[in-house]
C-alpha cells in the first residue's frame, strides 16, 4: 500500500510479471484475477505482462494470436482494469538490430481500477529511452499534466485537412495492420496523434521562416526570378497562416457550441464562417464543411473518422 505526500487515501500498487511461455499465460492471468478480489482501494498494476491487448501492438515478427490477445484482455475486464495510457514511443520491447528482423512490441503497461484513476486524474505512464536493456523502463507519475495515448477522447481537427500529408499518413497507418476495423481505427488514432505532435513541432519554424524569406525577398532588385520567389514564398506562408486562422475558427465555434445560450455574436460569426468553409484535400475535393467537423458533437469528415469512441 502506497500514501501520497499530504495525502488521505491509501492506494495499492502490484508489479506484475507475466510468463513469456504460452503454456503459461492462463496461469499468469489466474494470478491476476486472484490478486483482484481484493477491491477496497484504488489500484494500480504494473510491469511487464509479456503480452499485447491488439494486434497493432506490434510491429515485425509473427502475427499474435487473437486468442491470446483476448485472453489478456478478459483477464483485465473481469478485475476491473483498464490500461491506463502512456507518452513516449508506442512499443516498450524491441530486439532486432536489422530492418528483417526487428521486432516491437507493448509488452509492459500500467493498468488501474476506476478509484485510482479517480484519484490521480491525470496520472499518466512514460515509456523512457534506453540502451542496456530489451526493455523501456516505465515512470510512473500521479499528477502528470502531459498528454498521453489511450483513454483521452480524440478530436478531428479541421486544420489538419489542409496538410498535404494527411492522406499519406492516414493509408499507411491503415495498410500497417491486418486487424478488424475497430483494431485499425485504435492505431490510426494513435498514429495521427504523433503525426500531430511532429507537424506543430515544425509549423512555428516553418513560419518564421517563411517570414524571413520574403523579408530578405521584398528587399531585393524585381526580376523575374524574385518575383516568382515572392510570389511562392507568400502562397506558403499564407497557407501556414490560414492553418492557424481554421485553429482558432474551429476552437472558437466548440466554444459557442459550449455556451450558446450566451448567443455571442462574435461566436455566431466564426461558427457561420467555419460552417461555410470547404477545403481540398489532395487533388480532389472533400465537402467537409462545418456540420461534419463539429468535434464536439463527435463527429468527423468521412474520409477521416478515426475514433474508438472515447
Amino acid at each position: 500500500m502506497l500514501k501520497e505526500e499530504n495525502g488521505e487515501e491509501e492506494w495499492r500498487f502490484t508489479g506484475f510479471y507475466g510468463s513469456p511461455y504460452v503454456n503459461n499465460k492462463s496461469c499468469s492471468w489466474n494470478l491476476l484475477r486472484k490478486l483482484g478480489q481484493y477491491k477496497n482501494h484504488p489500484w494500480l498494476v504494473s510491469g511487464d505482462f509479456n503480452e499485447i491487448m491488439y494486434s497493432f501492438e506490434k510491429s515485425g515478427g509473427i502475427l499474435r494470436e487473437e486468442s491470446r490477445m483476448e485472453a489478456f484482455r478478459e483477464a483485465l475486464e473481469e478485475c476491473q482494469l483498464e490500461d491506463l495510457g502512456y507518452s513516449g514511443v508506442w512499443f516498450t520491447w524491441e530486439r532486432g538490430n536489422l530492418s528483417e528482423t526487428n521486432i516491437r512490441e507493448r509488452f509492459d503497461r500500467g493498468v488501474v481500477n476506476d478509484k485510482w484513476r479517480q484519484l490521480f486524474p491525470t496520472g499518466n505512464i512514460q515509456h523512457l529511452p534506453h540502451s542496456m536493456s530489451y526493455h523501456y523502463p516505465l515512470l510512473l507519475n500521479t499528477k502528470s499534466g502531459n498528454n498521453y495515448v489511450g483513454n483521452p477522447k480524440f478530436k478531428f481537427k479541421a486544420w489538419w485537412i489542409m496538410e498535404e500529408t494527411l492522406e499519406k499518413e492516414i493509408k499507411a497507418s491503415w495498410e500497417s495492420i491486418s486487424g478488424t476495423i475497430v483494431e485499425k481505427l485504435e492505431r490510426l488514432q494513435v498514429d495521427l496523434k504523433v503525426w500531430v505532435r511532429s507537424i506543430k513541432k515544425g509549423r512555428e519554424g516553418l513560419k518564421n521562416k517563411l517570414t524571413k524569406e520574403l523579408d530578405m525577398l521584398m528587399a531585393q532588385k524585381r526580376t523575374d526570378e524574385t518575383m516568382a520567389k515572392i510570389a511562392n514564398t507568400k502562397v506558403y506562408l499564407n497557407m501556414e497562416i490560414d492553418k492557424d486562422k481554421v485553429y482558432w475558427e474551429q476552437r472558437a465555434r466548440a466554444n459557442w457550441l459550449k455556451v450558446r445560450g450566451k448567443n455571442s455574436a462574435f461566436f455566431h460569426r466564426l461558427g457561420r464562417r467555419s460552417a461555410g468553409r470547404c477545403y481540398h484535400f489532395g487533388a480532389r475535393e472533400a465537402t467537409s464543411c462545418g456540420r461534419h467537423t463539429d468535434t464536439s458533437r463527435g463527429e468527423r469528415p468521412r474520409h477521416a473518422a478515426a475514433t474508438r469512441g472515447g
